[in-house]
């Protein structure tokens, strides 16, 4: 299947449509926070989020956006968080607005990266304790 057919069968969230074994269903609300979160990452821009928590709590991040994750039946936003100042995962599906608020900071040394994100959720970075 082409990446456009994949893109057009799942991603608009056609009920039914099917990627694999599993059915994959996006409201437009999260297709716009995809699309969004797309740019952002291709574009190097941080990313304005308002978002529920699991316990309802209601936050707010600017997040540098490093790649997007399908875990199931979510969208989740792989992203290195200003306020926490670490990788945090954040699913689309919680996301109540989202803005770009343009380009990332210059970072001196190692900046924030998918690969570090990668590291940090796999649990490789924590004998090299890196970023």
């Amino acid at each position: 299947m082409s990446d456009r057919a994949w893109w057009d069968a799942a991603a608009v969230g056609r009920p039914g449509a099917r990627r694999g074994r599993g059915t994959v269903f996006c409201t437009q609300h999260v297709l716009a926070d995809l699309a969004l979160c797309i740019l952002a990452i291709g574009a190097g821009s941080r990313l304005y989020l308002h978002y529920v928590r699991a316990d309802g709590d209601r936050r707010q991040r600017i997040v540098w956006p490093l790649g997007l994750f399908f875990w199931g039946r979510h969208w989740t936003l792989g992203a290195w968080c200003e306020i926490r100042e670490d990788y945090r995962s954040f699913r689309l599906d919680r996301f109540v607005s989202a803005e770009d608020i343009g380009p990332r900071p210059e970072v001196r040394g190692e900046a924030p990266s998918l690969e570090g994100f990668l590291r940090r959720v796999t649990g490789d970075d924590q004998a090299s304790g890196t970023r």
